[in-house]
């Protein structure tokens, strides 16, 4: 199982949804691979929808699942790979490290 923990105003950044709520409650704390290979239970190299929704209930995530799933199925192939995954949280990360991040994950 991966544990993140208990941080400041995590039931905040949970609600808000969204990619934003999901790299603020992830980074700088736990690596992108361990989150990966931790929602893809069949290590099948994707993450299906069912790996998705059960993987980000694990995590305590609560937001609009529906939307994160958009944001990083950027193919719309059903199936979140690798390099989406990285990619789109990398560039969150970024932006946040920048002073813009986004809220509700909608990137300008």
């Amino acid at each position: 199982n991966l544990v993140i923990g208990e941080f400041p105003h995590q039931e905040e950044l949970v609600v808000e949804g969204g990619i934003g709520a999901l790299t603020a409650l992830l980074h700088p704390y736990v690596p992108l691979g361990d989150v990966f290979h931790a929602i893809d239970c069949n290590r099948s190299g994707g993450i299906s929808r069912e790996e998705f929704d059960h993987g980000l209930k694990k995590l305590g995530y609560s937001g609009d699942r529906s939307q994160l799933w958009v944001e990083l199925d950027t193919d719309q192939s059903g199936d979140i790979t690798w390099d989406e995954f990285v990619n789109r949280l990398s560039r969150e990360f970024e932006l946040r490290s920048q002073g813009h991040g986004t809220k509700g994950g909608a990137v300008a």
